[in-house]
């Protein structure tokens, strides 16, 4: 966090008379992911999240959600901070359906941080993928070219 602050002192000024000063802020609700972040809940791999402003929280259910951030990354023999922004829909924060939720009207919406605010990242697989030397190896009568994984799978989300 860092602040800035100016001002000017008008020529009228005499030092002793008092001055006044205004200040605000704007309190940027979000979710930040906690240092062990990665969870595997109900067959879905989830990311481990904290609240951080005064949020309006149930809105952030049931919608799409980008992920930004700054992130460490090792350079060689040092430690690097690299800005991170993913614009495209990575994450959902899924709510059970309403008609599921018979006690909603009279109780009202009220989520447990810890168990229901967690986004979902991906569903876990059924099977462990192949190894890249078999699936670059096709068995369908198809080129090696056309089987190995895509060089940039962000196109594919």
């Amino acid at each position: 966090m860092s602040t800035l602050v100016a001002f000017a002192i008008g020529e009228q000024y005499q030092p002793g008379n008092p001055f006044y000063m205004i200040g605000a802020h704007t309190d940027s609700p979000c979710l930040k992911v906690k240092p062990v972040s990665r969870s595997i809940s109900g067959g879905c791999q989830t990311i481990n999240v904290e609240t951080y402003g005064g949020g309006l929280w149930y809105t952030w259910f049931d919608r799409d959600l980008g992920l930004a951030g700054r992130v460490l990354v090792r350079e060689g023999s040092r430690l690097q901070h690299k800005l991170v922004k993913v614009d495209k829909p990575v994450l959902r924060i899924p709510m059970l359906a309403i008609h599921l939720q018979r006690n909603l009207y009279q109780e009202g919406f009220k989520p447990n941080f810890q168990d229901h605010l967690k986004p979902v990242l991906a569903t876990v697989p059924k099977v462990t993928p192949k190894p890249p030397e078999a699936a670059a190896t096709p068995t369908n009568g198809t080129s090696a070219a056309s089987a190995a994984a895509p060089a940039d799978v962000t196109g594919n989300h």
